[in-house]
């Protein structure tokens, strides 16, 4: 199966840099075909008072190319979509604008822990949000993490989670792939308790 394109939100090019140990840019490039960066969310990554966070950031939006490589930078989008969708209470303009590109592109997928998609219309339910605990799972159950506890415990430190949002994440990840997990695997992975968090 030919994999898709996804565009990325700050919130997940964020998180990339605070585990950079774990190479999450590159682990996401076998799932995804290239990510996409809206303006908007280059101009939300740079807006950091932390000089040294500010200083990765940085060089890696310089690096960005438009229209090439695997991360690139992603201009264009249906305006008419951006004006409607940025009128929709609880959605912001950098929200706005991926969704737009993401029509534009033809792109269903988006990496994002913004629960403005939630108050999206329905003519939008197409647009998959994959969350930080689903990308979790999606790295999981590909094998991709050698110390899946460390690294729950690690991304907890940034990202502060739960174990309902882990399992759901948990969850939509074996839906997507179409694995089937046990009742104990699963809690096995999603109890924070279980994994070392109190």
């Amino acid at each position: 199966m030919a994999k898709p394109s996804a565009i990325a939100d700050a919130t997940f090019i964020a998180y990339s840099f605070e585990l950079e140990k774990y190479n999450i840019r590159g682990l996401i490039t076998n799932l995804f075909s290239e990510i996409l960066i809206p303006s908007e969310v280059r101009n939300e990554l740079l807006n950091t008072k932390r000089k040294e966070v500010h200083a990765k950031r940085q060089r890696f939006i310089e690096e960005l190319p438009v229209g090439s490589g695997y991360y690139k930078l992603c201009t264009s989008y249906e305006s008419i979509v951006f004006e409607e969708v940025v009128r929709i209470d609880k959605i912001d303009k950098g929200e706005a604008e991926y969704i737009a590109q993401m029509r534009k592109r033809g792109v269903r997928f988006f990496l994002s822990d913004d629960k403005g998609f939630q108050h999206l219309p329905e003519s939008y339910k197409d647009l998959k949000r994959f969350n930080m605990p689903t990308i979790i799972g999606l790295f999981d159950l590909n094998g991709f993490i050698k110390d899946y506890q460390q690294f729950i415990q690690d991304v907890h430190f940034h990202r502060p989670l739960n174990s309902t949002t882990l399992r759901k994440g948990y969850l939509e990840a074996a839906r997507y792939l179409g694995v089937n997990i046990s009742k104990k695997n699963l809690y096995e992975k999603t109890s924070l308790k279980k994994l070392g968090i109190t």
